[in-house]
């Protein structure tokens, strides 16, 4: 399997992971929201002229708070899950690729140019038997100086 279709899998694992925990978390929590509604309460005696909106919107309030809470606590709880198995199991590389900006990961060997070209990092011209040091993943050739300058051996 090539590198990129790796990556790629495990790019899908790490969203799948996150959607599917996440998500499980809230459809568990408003279960359980819904099996244990808040016990209910004696009803108040009106004394003044806005009592039964001012009991409904309580009432209500206090029904959707007691579905959203446990489904909000079932989110973050999916998410910490999914986040603890993304950081253990499913950690994405670091550094390596050519924006990283991080040359301590090159890969590859030095070798002396075939056909002419341009070093990847600083665009100078090569020639043909000039020494050059080529990474096949990411795929580019370097001239001495730019790998000098990577590894920050100047």
């Amino acid at each position: 399997m090539q590198h990129h279709t790796k990556q790629r899998l495990k790019a899908g694992g790490r969203d799948l992971t996150l959607r599917l925990c996440t998500g499980g978390g809230v459809l568990l929590g408003l279960l359980w929201g819904f099996n244990n509604p808040p016990a209910p309460k004696k009803p108040p005696t009106c004394t003044t002229a806005n009592c039964v909106g001012d009991v409904v919107s309580k009432s209500l309030s206090d029904g959707v708070w007691s579905v959203l809470g446990p489904a909000l606590i079932g989110g973050a709880i999916g998410l910490a899950v999914a986040l603890v198995i993304v950081l253990t199991l499913l950690r994405p590389r670091r550094g390596g690729g050519p924006s990283s900006g991080r040359a301590t990961n090159l890969s590859g060997r030095w070798i002396q140019a075939k056909y002419d070209g341009r070093c990847a990092g600083c665009r100078r011209q090569i020639r043909r038997g000039d020494p050059i040091f080529h990474s096949p993943a990411p795929r580019r050739t370097l001239c001495g100086a730019c790998v000098d300058r990577l590894t920050n051996r100047v």
